[in-house]
């Protein structure tokens, strides 16, 4: 795939880059070519469930569309779009999850090199327990990393109940403050009249 030969070297190429960049072996390239690998193993089967779900859709909807005369445009954006939101979530969510299961990819390809261009969190750990024989700063850096994910989350969670809170908080005041300002601009009105 990024051997002088390969498919994305050869189309470097057939934009007009005379010299391509040697993906794996260069600093800046590495970390972005494993990516892209990761993201072109990936689309086959993102393409496969969209094409199940695209397949799964009902018919009587798009009939009913074409009968008030809707648009292929309005029809994609108003009804296919929205029918295929879970799916965009489910394909979201693992692929988020997926892309934190990146040790095979740069265990095979780079081994963490050129120099450190590829040492992403899950490979340092797996070096320094099987490399350098350190279990112990290893399973430190495992719980440190654990904890501060959980810490985060639920820090994430806290502040959000919090910032809810202060807005429910600040509407209830306003509310207050509207029905006071209600009720006294009615009374000073009354004595206004009243003292005419």
């Amino acid at each position: 795939m990024y051997s002088p030969w390969g498919p994305f070297t050869q189309m470097v190429k057939m934009l007009g880059v005379e010299n391509p960049p040697q993906w794996l072996g260069d600093h800046h390239w590495a970390l972005p070519a494993i990516m892209l690998m990761t993201v072109w193993s990936g689309v086959g089967y993102a393409m496969m469930i969209y094409t199940s779900s695209i397949t799964a859709l009902p018919k009587d909807i798009y009939e009913a569309a074409d009968i008030d005369g809707a648009g292929e445009m309005t029809k994609f954006f108003k009804i296919t779009i929205p029918f295929l939101s879970p799916t965009t979530f489910f394909l979201v969510i693992t692929t988020f999850i997926s892309s934190f299961q990146v040790f095979a990819p740069i265990q095979i390809m780079t081994r963490g090199g050129p120099g450190t261009a590829t040492h992403v969190l899950v490979y340092y750990i797996y070096t320094t327990a099987f490399t350098f024989y350190r279990m112990g700063i290893c399973g430190q850096h495992v719980v440190d990393s654990v904890h501060h994910s959980v810490h985060d989350h639920a820090g994430t969670v806290a502040g959000a109940e919090k910032v809810g809170q202060l807005l429910r908080r600040e509407e209830a005041m306003k509310a207050t403050a509207a029905s006071a300002a209600r009720g006294a601009g009615g009374h000073y009105r009354e004595k206004q009249v009243l003292v005419r």
